[in-house]
């Protein structure tokens, strides 16, 4: 499905250990891959934030809804105060998520 994804079905997908050698041809010697774990642990914690986020926000508009707002536990308040930054550390480690595992053959040249 990548080689369809890329415009056709008769290309071929290469793996990061098969594009380091033809890169360090071009581009002299270096690690040309992209830090894995980093980008690995960075996509599921901005994964988990946004779903956090998302959590917190159906909560309060479940608890909104019931028309019972003084039966609102004492503990969602303090979850709203705390996931207030929730978006935040999504936005900034998906950034590290993006910049982290760029390609650099994508990049150079």
């Amino acid at each position: 499905m990548l080689s369809f994804m890329a415009g056709s079905f008769d290309g071929e997908v290469e793996g990061i250990n098969d594009l380091q050698a033809p890169a360090e041809q071009q581009h002299g010697p270096g690690d040309y891959t992209p830090n894995i774990p980093t980008t690995y642990w960075t996509f599921r914690l901005m994964i988990g934030f946004g779903a956090l986020a998302g959590l917190v926000s159906v909560l309060g508009l479940w608890f909104t809804r019931r028309r019972a707002t003084r039966s609102v536990p004492r503990w969602f308040y303090v979850a709203v105060l705390a996931a207030l930054i929730t978006p935040f550390a999504a936005n900034s480690v998906g950034w590290i998520f993006t910049e982290m595992g760029r390609q650099p053959w994508l990049v150079f040249g």
